[in-house]
């Protein structure tokens, strides 16, 4: 019994048990191919093209119209496409996988920082099982590895100022280049670096020269050369997009709240991640965490902790966020997530071990996993598997004939899809079946003759359907049906002479 109760009191063991869980609900049923919506269907559709030999200058569209991020993340995912023979499941257990990596980098931070296991592994914990960053990490998508990025980007600087170790300046340049590739909010790890310039000047000029400045910016500069290449071949669609936005402003979509409104709602949401709670208590526990942390981060600088580098990363970071002025969407931080984290145990370290607010905290843990456990024990039921989409993408492969000029379009269930074009459903045509499909762009869909309409809510009237992938076609007909069974049914449509 003596040597049980030693055991548990290990690290080790703690450990296990940590990850062992984290990697249970980051895992499990992800074969079912759960979350398949556009941007994963278009991504593993292009990472297929890129293992085809169609290599790629550009990754995806930003919310800004034609401007592109970096190819970076269909590279970075290609391996794992192969490695899993095309079936696009192997790109979320990729994700997952960049979640688990997650985890250990922020442990060893934390354990770093703190000084304290017991602080490592409770606030590891919380980040490992907090619900909504477990849901971004079971599916793949450009943003999802980015809170990775974050951590590097600050492990690196805390080795630069703190340390005097100029090969983590490399490193610096790749996460940042990494990042900007990634989604264009990684654009907020350049923005960090300026408060933390200013206060850390001292330091940095004493690590680095200009030889080191120049290996920096070419490493950077790395990481865009593909974006310049395609620019250079499409007349710099990129440059006058970015140019047309800084003009014009964004297109009339849902404007984004005030500027102090919405940066506070951005802190709430972020410390709603590591605490769930709602309304005023929320609000109270954000208030009282930034006011700390205020007066926290003047005694840091002083002591030349890591701290500061957190206060200043999550500050800079949320205001950044707040000069864009197109719609706003919360995945927008997802850079930011594991930083309030960082915080809460940064001020729990300060304070001896034993102290009432240790024990405090634990009995606050132990009730916030305990809710968070309940809610991703929930048994999750796609609206949809990937057996369904095979199944559909075998029937039509054996119902297109060879050199017919078709297209496809999808009505979707369970989902609010802004979409369809029935990319899932070409994907598993081309990477399963060998047919190779159109695009689904306005010309693609006009020059068409012949239209598959798959229907995942049953049986529908054909001249009710009103999406702009059909209406391009112009009027069409039924020429025939078929009923796939549980509410899958294919349409073949024609064009109507008589139009």
């Amino acid at each position: 019994m003596k040597k049980l109760t030693e055991l548990l009191k290990t690290e080790t063991v703690w450990l296990i048990l940590l990850f062992g869980l984290a990697a249970t609900v980051r895992f499990r049923g992800l074969n079912q191919l759960a979350f398949f919506t556009y941007d994963q269907a278009r991504d593993a559709f292009y990472i297929k093209r890129i293992l085809d030999g169609e290599f790629r200058l550009i990754g995806t569209q930003s919310s800004i119209p034609g401007l592109y991020t970096g190819p970076l993340y269909y590279y970075l995912m290609a391996p794992f496409l192969f490695l899993f023979r095309l079936n696009p499941v192997g790109l979320d257990y990729a994700t997952a996988f960049i979640s688990l990596l997650t985890l250990f980098l922020l442990f060893g931070l934390l354990k770093k920082t703190t000084k304290s296991s017991f602080l490592a592994i409770i606030f590891t914990a919380l980040y490992a099982f907090s619900p909504q960053i477990v849901n971004q990490s079971r599916f793949a998508w450009n943003p999802n590895p980015l809170p990775f990025l974050t951590l590097l980007f600050l492990f690196s600087l805390k080795k630069i100022i703190f340390q005097g170790e100029k090969i983590f300046l490399l490193i610096l340049a790749l996460t940042i280049g990494a990042a900007i590739n990634l989604h264009y909010s990684g654009l907020a790890l350049i923005f960090i670096l300026l408060p933390i310039g200013f206060f850390f000047a001292k330091s940095l000029k004493e690590t680095f020269d200009l030889k080191m400045v120049v290996i920096f910016l070419v490493f950077l500069g790395l990481f865009f050369l593909p974006l310049f290449l395609f620019d250079c071949r499409h007349g710099f669609i990129n440059a006058r997009s970015l140019i047309s936005y800084l003009r014009q402003g964004p297109a009339p979509e849902i404007s984004p709240p005030p500027f102090w409104t919405g940066l506070w709602d951005k802190f709430v949401f972020l410390f709603g991640l590591a605490v769930p709670l709602t309304g005023f208590w929320l609000k109270f526990l954000t208030g009282v965490s930034l006011f700390s942390g205020l007066g926290f981060f003047v005694k840091s600088l002083k002591e030349k902790t890591f701290f500061s580098l957190v206060f200043l990363s999550l500050f800079s970071g949320v205001l950044f966020a707040c000069f864009y002025q197109g719609s706003f969407f919360n995945f927008y931080l997802t850079f930011l997530y594991p930083l309030p984290f960082l915080w809460l145990a940064s001020f729990f370290g300060q304070k001896p071990e034993r102290n009432r607010s240790w024990f405090f905290l634990g009995l606050v843990v132990v009730i916030i996993l305990g809710r968070n456990f309940k809610s991703l024990s929930r048994p999750f039921r796609p609206a949809r598997t990937i057996k369904d989409l095979e199944r559909v993408a075998l029937f039509l492969s054996q119902k297109i004939n060879p050199g017919e000029n078709f297209n496809l379009a999808a009505l979707y269930r369970g989902q609010n899809r802004f979409d369809h074009n029935a990319v899932d459903y070409r994907y598993f045509l081309e990477a399963r079946y060998k047919i190779k499909v159109p695009g689904w762009d306005v010309l693609d869909y006009r020059n068409a003759q012949i239209c598959y309409l798959i229907s995942e809510v049953g049986q529908v009237e054909i001249g009710a359907v009103k999406f702009w992938e059909t209406q391009l076609m112009g009027a069409l007909k039924e020429e025939n049906h078929w009923d796939l069974g549980e509410d899958y049914l294919v349409y073949r449509l024609v064009k109507d002479k008589m139009e």
